[in-house]
């Protein structure tokens, strides 16, 4: 059972797959129309939410008519540009319908390992709900000025991300967020056996079998993220005494679920929580 408290502050992070309307090459409008309800939703309850979006490139792709992912980074960076305008305008359409607007930050991984930028960016965040109402922080990397997102080896050092999951992660951590949810549309974690695993406890020697477990099974042409990199996120929240979270994307557009429901009956649904490491 997952611990809530009023005030909390919760990451909800939607990746380019998520975010992709069914065969079709464009974002879904009504993901990013569930998902704004329900995050406004989210903030009048009470609690802190914070969207961590992917989709910027995708979105470039959209308007360019590029139906595969381009391999030089430098298009990738030129697609991320053009499309992360329109995919901002998305969310403040629909969060305007709510009476909500999105504050959007784009980080890089320099922003975050400069101890004066880091605190200064949680700063704001905190004052998107201190200081300016019904605003919520809507944040992606910045790939026109940076290029983490797009190499092929991921670094070991803290600061650094190549995938908005792992920036979900810093941004749970250093934002004092006590849940880190990541949709996924293959949903939470299945055994090898297909079967939904409800809950991980922190456990050094399972985690690395749960990592064996779930090799190969990334395959997305669209992102950087899979689901190697959400256990892999899920686990460091864990082992940062936060709740990590695999959800089923299509959570977001069940008008019969809330978000907040999902955290208080969170094995009602297709979701995997891993529990923070100070609970046995």
């Amino acid at each position: 059972m997952i611990n809530l408290n009023s005030g909390d502050s919760i990451v909800l992070k939607i990746g380019t797959e998520a975010l992709k309307e069914k065969r079709k090459n464009k974002i879904d409008t009504k993901v990013i129309k569930c998902l704004c309800a329900k995050t406004a939703e989210l903030y009048t309850q009470g609690y802190k939410p914070k969207i961590v979006t992917s989709g910027a490139v995708f979105k470039g792709m959209e308007i360019k008519g590029i139906k595969e992912r381009p391999e030089k980074i430098i298009k990738l960076q030129y697609l991320s540009g053009l499309g992360q305008t329109n995919l901002i305008n998305m969310y403040a359409n629909e969060f305007r319908k709510k009476g909500f607007k999105p504050f959007q930050f784009l980080i890089t991984h320099k922003n975050l390992e400069n101890g004066e930028n880091r605190k200064n960016i949680i700063k704001i965040i905190d004052m998107c709900y201190a200081e300016d109402e019904n605003t919520i922080p809507v944040i992606n990397e910045n790939d026109p000025v940076s290029d983490e997102e797009f190499k092929e080896k991921i670094k070991d050092e803290e600061y650094y991300f190549d995938d908005n999951d792992t920036l979900s992660y810093l941004i749970a951590k250093y934002s004092n967020s006590s849940i880190d949810i990541m949709f996924n549309p293959n949903g939470g974690l299945y055994d090898d056996k297909d079967r939904l695993i409800n809950e991980v406890y922190f456990n050094e020697k399972k985690n690395e079998e749960i990592i064996r477990m779930i090799e190969g099974r990334d395959n997305s042409p669209l992102g950087r993220g899979g689901i190697t990199t959400k256990v892999k996120t899920c686990f460091r929240c864990s082992e940062n005494n936060m709740y990590g979270i695999i959800a089923n994307s299509e959570l977001i557009t069940d008008k019969e679920v809330s978000f907040l429901d999902m955290l208080k009956n969170p094995y009602k649904y297709d979701m995997t929580v891993f529990m923070p490491k100070d609970k046995k």
